[in-house]
Formats: structure tokens, C-alpha cells, sequence
């Protein structure tokens, strides 16, 4: 039997699921973001300005598509550290239809205030501990939307922030902005992830755009990391149901034309752009490795036998191009 990490079939959408404008804290509008996309071969982008659900679905068209989502902030408060130093939750939430502009619940801020904007909960004051986030992530998922930890490793996050955590859809592996500016994610965060949740867990490659640099840049936020989504057609319903079912795959680099696992031959079976490395990952300490015959030389296709090594509940492919930019597939579960 196989186990696909993507479907065998359909087209494949490349997308920026973490992206803001203007309508909060970014240097580009709405439509200047679809034109910077757009140049760089993305069909998808899910707009998630801060603390606000906003419909774009005005700038649709046959070979693009707005998501309607936004991102929801909490810090910790410690009095004797600049905001930057304390532990943040940044979540993602993307809505299950476009026509959506409830956020979870409006912020109280310090002075009692707080946004109008409608709301699934009624206006809260934020409190940094794993049962509010988690109050946060099952309102999410009670109005449908995927919820996403965003940047983990530039929030200041270690283990015991996340590992009780429930009801993510996905977290990101690599932030393209986070890179830009110095901070890049660590993807080992998301086996610990999957080894703390023991549930079902995405991982997404996003930008988190906020700047306008040209591409030329060294710290330009556009086009740094993405997902390749795998779908019949290019349209709201699709495309969400394939992000709920992690029909994709992140990266910074390599792309992944096919990948499955072979239940009864043991092994994976992988075919993506040249590659200098590629492993297969599970929840224990071990690798398994495919490589070329000579250092220097790329393969683009591998068969990786696990037979008789120690894998435990999931597995999940990694890529290494030459220049060591990465693709991920998602973890598939074997039990």
C-alpha cells in the first residue's frame, strides 16, 4: 500500500500562506503584493494582516487567488525586558470560505480598549499561558479556520512553550522573513513538535512579508520560502481543502514532483530537482540517508529502504539542493 506525501495527480500551486500589507504593519498594498507575487510564479496568497480579517477576493483572478486569513499576537509581559525579548504566540488563522471577518476575540489593551471588529469571542484580555493560546486555537478551529504557530524559534519558544499545545493545523518551518533579518527557524522544532502533540501536524514554508525592498535586496522578505500545493484547479473551496488535508509541501529551494511510502517494500520512493542529500526523518534519533555515488554529483530520484531501522509513529522527507536550501515534505503517520 502506498502512503502519499502529496497526491500523484494535479497541478501544483505555489503559495505564501503568511503575508501582510498595508492594512496592518506592511510596506506594500494589497495589489502590490499580487504584482511582487505574481512576477515570482505564486498563485496562492493567503493575506494575514495583523488583527484583522479582511475579503480580498477583488483581486482574484484565473491564474491567482487571495485567501482570506489574518494573525493573532500575544507577548509575554516581564516588565524588565524590551518587547523583543520576551516569549511571543503569533498564530495564523485562514478561513474556510472567503467572505469571512471575525477574528478570534478583539485585544483589551492596556487602557481598556480594544478593536471593533467582529468577533468569535468577546473582547478578552490576552494572557500568556498554554490554556488561553489553546482557548484561542479551538475558537479557531470551532469557525473552521487552519491554525498555524507561526515562527517559533523568533518568538523565543523552546519545548515546554509548545509541547502542550492542541488543535494546530500546521507550524512553520521556515519563516522567509525571520531568515532575512537573521532569525531563521529551525526545522528539527518541528519533529519536537510532532513528538510532543503525537497528532497530525503540517508545516509550512511562508514569507511573512513586510518590507518592499527589491528582490536584489539581501534582506528582501518576497519569495524566500513557500509551499508547492498539489490540486485539481485554482479556486477557494479546492484550494482550502487541500491545505486541510496537506495536499503540499514547504520549501526554500528544491521542489518534490512525487513522493510516497511503500508499506509493504519498506521504503520511500522520491523523484524532486537535483539534490545533494536526502533523508527521511522520524521520531526517533535515526536518519536514513540517500546520496549521489561522488560528492559534487546530485541525484533526483531515490529509493530509501527502512527496513529493519528504528521508526517510530512518523516519517517525513527532507531535500538538499547543492547550495543546501531545503524542501519538506509533511509527516505521514505510519501506525
Amino acid at each position: 500500500m502506498k502512503k502519499y506525501f502529496i497526491p500523484p495527480t494535479g497541478n501544483f500551486y505555489k503559495a505564501n500562506l503568511h503575508c501582510h500589507t498595508t492594512c496592518s504593519d506592511g510596506a506594500m498594498t494589497p495589489e502590490q503584493v499580487k504584482e511582487r507575487y505574481m512576477s515570482l510564479g505564486y498563485s496562492v496568497i493567503a493575506y494575514s494582516d495583523h488583527n484583522v480579517m479582511i475579503d480580498h477576493s477583488d483581486l482574484n483572478e484565473e491564474n491567482f487567488l487571495a485567501l482570506t486569513a489574518y494573525e493573532v499576537d500575544l507577548i509575554s509581559r516581564d516588565a524588565h525586558r524590551e518587547w523583543f525579548a520576551n516569549k511571543l504566540f503569533h498564530l495564523n488563522m485562514i478561513s474556510p470560505k472567503p467572505n469571512e471577518n471575525r477574528v478570534v476575540s478583539p485585544q483589551i489593551n492596556e487602557r481598556g480598549e480594544h478593536r471593533d471588529v467582529p468577533s468569535i469571542l468577546p473582547p478578552m484580555r490576552y494572557v500568556y499561558n498554554t490554556n488561553f493560546i489553546n482557548k484561542l486555537i479551538e475558537a479557531g478551529n470551532s469557525a473552521g479556520y487552519l491554525v498555524t504557530l507561526n515562527h517559533p524559534t523568533w518568538s523565543n519558544l523552546d519545548y515546554n512553550d509548545y509541547k502542550d499545545l492542541k488543535g494546530l493545523w500546521a507550524m512553520e518551518i521556515n519563516n522567509g522573513g525571520c531568515y532575512a533579518e537573521g532569525r531563521p527557524d529551525d526545522p528539527n522544532v518541528y519533529t519536537l513538535m510532532l513528538r510532543a502533540m503525537g497528532t497530525k501536524l503540517f508545516a509550512v514554508g511562508t514569507d511573512d512579508n513586510h518590507n518592499n525592498l527589491p528582490q536584489e535586496h539581501p534582506e528582501h522578505h518576497c519569495g524566500q520560502a513557500w509551499i508547492n500545493i498539489r490540486a485539481e484547479k485554482l479556486d477557494y473551496d479546492t484550494i482550502f481543502n487541500a491545505l486541510k488535508n496537506g495536499d503540499f509541501y514547504s520549501s526554500d529551494g528544491p521542489e518534490i514532483f512525487d513522493c510516497y511510502y511503500d508499506d509493504e517494500g519498506k521504503a520511500v520512493h522520491i523523484k524532486c530537482s537535483p539534490a545533494q542529500r536526502i533523508y527521511v526523518t522520524s521520531s526517533s534519533i535515526s536518519a536514513t540517508l540517500a546520496t549521489p555515488q561522488k560528492l559534487g554529483e546530485t541525484i533526483t530520484e531515490a529509493v530509501i529502504s527502512l527496513e529493519n531501522r528504528p521508526i517510530a509513529d512518523f516519517i517525513r522527507v527532507t531535500v538538499e539542493d547543492t547550495t543546501r536550501h531545503l524542501a519538506h515534505t509533511n509527516a505521514i503517520w505510519i501506525d
